[in-house]
């Protein structure tokens, strides 16, 4: 929740938020983008309130469905966000096409870690018994939309480096050679350690499995 209530410090006056709702710009992403992040926030509370009813018996599964499909829409438009980065043509760094799909797969991407972290524990708790065969498709799916990412990544440096010369060039050689390049480069194992580990322990998981 601590992440929808970021873009109250991005308003520069946190004490008049109130306004976005009395006198909203229709044409700001940050308008937008707080709607988005609003609603989710509802839809989150009344989707686990719903499978907090479920889990109690006190409703049937079809009564959950419906909440689940408009989370799921809600979360994909949650990617408004990244416009709000993205339209900042002064950031090279940011204001790029490639902006949104990455924000999107990096949203999947914590959501099934976190998904796989829970059902660990929740598991080993007894809590809850999923298959270990379904815990390796969720990690393999990780690696995959990892390695689409890594590929994002690869080729919006190599775009941007190409011609040599530009605003784009100076701001990625700062990023790849420069002051922020122990920050990228660390970016970039943790993400090809990640692939490497999910799509091994997605293997070898399958196969205690079977």
């Amino acid at each position: 929740m601590l992440p929808r209530l970021y873009i109250i410090v991005d308003i520069g006056n946190p004490e008049r938020a109130w306004l976005f709702i009395t006198s909203g710009n229709w044409s700001s992403p940050m308008f937008w983008d707080f709607i988005m992040l609003a609603s989710y926030m509802v839809i989150s509370i009344i989707f686990t309130r719903q499978l907090i009813l479920l889990n109690e018996g006190k409703i049937e599964e079809k009564g959950v469905k419906g909440i689940a499909v408009v989370a799921f829409i809600a979360g994909i438009l949650v990617t408004v966000t990244s416009f709000v980065f993205s339209f900042q043509v002064a950031r090279p760094l940011w204001n790029t096409p490639a902006q949104p799909l990455s924000f999107l797969i990096a949203a999947l991407v914590a959501a099934l870690a976190s998904l796989m972290i829970l059902s660990h524990i929740l598991n080993k708790s007894g809590y809850i018994k999923m298959p270990i065969g379904l815990l390796a498709k969720i990690g393999k799916l990780t690696a995959v939309l990892l390695c689409v990412e890594l590929i994002i990544v690869v080729a919006e440096v190599l775009i941007s480096l190409y011609p040599g010369s530009g605003e784009d060039y100076i701001a990625f050689i700062w990023l790849v050679a420069g002051k922020g390049a122990v920050g990228f480069w660390l970016e970039m194992v943790d993400l090809v350690t990640a692939i490497v580990l999910l799509a091994k322990q997605g293997t070898s998981r399958r196969h205690v499995y079977y």
